[in-house]
């Protein structure tokens, strides 16, 4: 488990793709259940617990059907266990700074007023790792692996978006 976490922060940090994770289900299933507890985690700080973990598992099916679509598209599904550990774990990492940074900067310093430009931060860094492990997902330059990122994360928030003003509309 620890050698799990060490090899997604190097991914995080740039300096290995997706392919140096083992491509076992054990592994992605290990990094699902680490999402689901640091992502609902992540999300009680603005909600409550029903809603933190519905948005954690539309985030998850989000994820999950995104990836599948695109390596199928991309004639590239064998690849499919190692990208989504990769993309999830990447997240779980960033989450888990994130958690901390609130923690610290928010409870503990009570400087609410960084939060927002340190959320900006986290998504950036976010993006830029999801954009590097799709080029090394797709064998393309870091240009094609961001403008599918950029799909990744519009999808998501339309998807996110339409599930809040459902869950709202009830």
């Amino acid at each position: 488990m620890i050698r799990l976490i060490i090899t997604l922060w190097t991914i995080c940090t740039l300096r290995y793709g997706p392919q140096v994770l083992p491509g076992t289900r054990n592994t992605l299933y290990w990094v699902l259940g680490l999402h689901l507890v640091i992502g609902t985690l992540y999300n009680l700080v603005f909600a409550d617990v029903l809603y933190a973990l519905q948005m954690e598992l539309a985030a998850l099916l989000i994820s999950y059907v995104f990836v599948r679509v695109a390596l199928l598209l991309g004639n590239r599904n064998e690849r499919f266990n190692q990208t989504l550990t990769a993309l999830l774990g990447s997240d779980v990492i960033i989450s888990a700074v994130g958690l901390l940074l609130v923690n610290v900067l928010m409870l503990g310093l009570g400087l609410e007023a960084l939060w927002t430009s340190t959320s900006l931060l986290l998504m950036a860094w976010s993006f830029i790792v999801a954009a590097h492990i799709f080029r090394h997902s797709f064998s393309t330059h870091f240009a094609v692996g961001s403008l599918i990122a950029f799909m990744f994360f519009f999808t998501s928030l339309v998807f996110v978006v339409l599930l809040q003003s459902s869950m709202s509309s009830q």
